[in-house]
């Protein structure tokens, strides 16, 4: 529901926040004030970009140490020997 909320009141013109409008009313506008007047696709890249690196960090990490324990479990089994 609150989604729903958020939805309906970011289509809603500025004049009229806060009431209930008609569907006749709702409008883009705010989005086209949004993307005119904010920098959002620049933050929307460098969020992709940070989540990207995020990722692939711990691929990384998580494919590393599986190398190290592997390595760690061998070496302590032919120690054992």
């Amino acid at each position: 529901m609150p989604l729903i909320y958020a939805l309906y009141y970011s289509l809603v013109p500025q004049q009229h926040m806060g009431e209930i409008v008609g569907l006749n009313q709702l409008s883009l506008y705010n989005y086209e004030m949004l993307f005119r007047e904010y920098p959002i696709m620049t933050w929307m890249k460098n969020s992709l970009i940070t989540m990207g690196a995020v990722v692939a960090s711990n691929l990384c990490l998580r494919n590393g140490s599986q190398v190290v324990w592997r390595a760690a479990k061998t070496a302590t089994h032919l120690l054992n020997y």
